[in-house]
């Protein structure tokens, strides 16, 4: 009875991890969405940053500054 109950033992535990596991796994695909999207956002800002310094080049050569 003892081994019948260490084996239900570690069959529960193997359970667990491959939960666990499969949670993980989730998460690095989430994670790895989120960092896209974030790549994504950075990248549009960099361009608004250049737009926006063109802007201001050609604002200061309108106004002979």
């Amino acid at each position: 009875m003892a081994v019948n109950l260490q084996h239900e033992g570690i069959l529960g535990l193997e359970e667990r991890l491959a939960r666990l596991e499969g949670v993980a796994e989730q998460m690095d695909k989430r994670l790895a969405s989120i960092e896209d999207r974030l790549n994504h956002v950075e990248s549009r800002l960099n361009h608004m940053e250049t737009r926006l310094e063109g802007l201001k080049r050609r604002s200061l050569r309108i106004s002979g500054g």
